[in-house]
């Protein structure tokens, strides 16, 4: 019976490790902004050379970490307008297949996901991206760049660009049940990170209860530590094979008495 006991607790040891490593495995190990050509100072529609744009290749148009789960990135813009652009992890390797998924986490991502379409005025401008919460913001002359999103982006999904928040998304016929960002709290961060002194009141405030149910985010009050997908699954595994081991435990003893 001991053999058993040592046996299942092997078991539970060997899936959690597993289990862990699978979620770790999602994480990139690079970030890459991509995009129209006038976001990196190109004039022209597109960059004659291919070197920056759309490029998830291009070395000179990633993130750089930042701390507390945080990376940055600054660039030019060429020219006042409105502009798409994405975020990819480990372009160099995985190239458009795994893309940023507004308000989920790096776990989610995949092909696809989400566009942006940011207002932008000529200058620089910085590029802030959280991407265990699948989020992305641009703060230009000391405030976050208006923008909306296209939430996924194959073909065959909505052309739309909403509002990013989740009632907009849902209401664009999706479904994001992974989403679990405090998007105020991360806006807030990225005018701190980018030096953003002249950001309104509101944004810079410390959030209190009730403004954290503002557009993008999902909790009635401000979360301590959104919890990402699959985080649960190590624990659950644990979990349950340790009950297992002590209801063969319990039943060992009554056999030997």
């Amino acid at each position: 019976m001991r053999k058993i006991i040592k046996k299942i607790v092997a078991v539970a040891t060997t899936l959690s490790m597993t289990a862990a490593m699978g979620i770790m495995a999602f994480a990139a190990d690079s970030y890459t902004f991509v995009g129209n050509p006038h976001l990196f100072g190109i004039d022209a529609d597109e960059d004659p050379d291919g070197n920056k744009g759309w490029v998830t290749t291009a070395q000179d148009q990633k993130f750089t970490e930042a701390g507390d789960g945080y990376y940055t990135a600054k660039f030019t813009c060429a020219s006042a307008g409105e502009y798409e652009y994405k975020v990819v992890g480990d372009g160099d390797i995985f190239a458009w297949s795994y893309q940023l998924c507004f308000g989920n986490p790096d776990s989610a991502w995949a092909d696809n996901q989400t566009q942006f379409k940011g207002k932008f005025e000529a200058g620089e401008y910085t590029a802030v991206l959280n991407p265990s919460q699948g989020m992305l913001v641009c703060v230009q002359n000391g405030k976050v760049v208006d923008f909306t999103i296209r939430y996924k982006s194959r073909d065959e999904d909505s052309p739309n660009f909403v509002e990013p928040s989740v009632a907009a998304v849902k209401a664009d016929g999706y479904d994001p049940q992974d989403f679990d960002a405090n998007f105020e709290a991360i806006k807030a961060k990225a005018l701190e990170l980018a030096g953003g002194t002249t950001a309104e009141p509101e944004t810079t405030t410390a959030a209190p209860a009730e403004t954290t149910t503002a557009a993008g985010s999902t909790q009635p009050t401000t979360a301590a530590k959104p919890v990402q997908t699959g985080d649960v699954a190590p624990v659950a595994v644990i979990g349950t094979l340790l009950a297992a081991v002590a209801v063969v435990a319990i039943a060992a003893k009554k056999k030997e008495a």
